[in-house]
């Protein structure tokens, strides 16, 4: 009888321990297909350059991939620049459907990266003048972002939200090929 439940015991373990190291497998899995977010500092203290590679934000002089500055032309409004990559525009994408580089990204590249900044076509941040406020124009747009060089990177990004001069961006890795 004690030889029972010392087999039973180790054997309910085994099965714990393997049903558990399965599970931390299908959790990495998860985790790595979730958007990284970033909640930005404040704008209006200084700019703001971020590197997506580290989901850290560096200085003007290190890599960046999107940087969040003050618009000295224009009231110091806030304005997004990109660094330098080709950009593409979706919108009535959905955000989790985007797994890869899409195939008609090329089709969707922006010429002018200047048209996201602030009075651009597709300015990402605008200003309210009825309400005073600046805000996200189109949270529900999506941006693929290419960078080719030594090192191909492909992100797709979403701004979330604007307030008080600090930003939430949503952001993920796309997979080459």
């Amino acid at each position: 009888m004690k030889v029972n439940k010392f087999y039973g015991i180790l054997t309910s373990s085994f099965l714990i321990v393997f049903n558990g190291c399965d599970n931390t497998e299908e959790s990495t899995d998860n985790e790595i297909s979730q958007p990284i977010s970033i909640t930005t500092s404040n704008v209006n203290i200084s700019d703001i350059y971020l590197d997506l590679s580290s989901g850290n934000e560096v200085s003007s002089e290190d890599t960046w991939h999107v940087s969040i500055i003050r618009d000295t032309e224009n009231y110091n409004m806030p304005s997004i620049v990109f660094g330098i990559a080709s950009i593409a525009l979706y919108d009535g994408a959905f955000y989790d459907d985007i797994t890869t580089l899409p195939s008609d990204f090329n089709e969707n590249v922006v010429s002018d990266n200047q048209v996201f900044q602030y009075n651009g076509e597709h300015e990402i941040l605008s200003y309210d003048m009825t309400v005073h406020r600046v805000s996200v124009s189109n949270p529900d747009h999506i941006y693929i972002l290419n960078f080719t060089g030594d090192v191909q990177e492909s992100y797709k990004l979403r701004f979330i939200e604007y307030q008080s001069g600090i930003t939430v961006l949503e952001y993920n890795l796309l997979p080459n090929g």
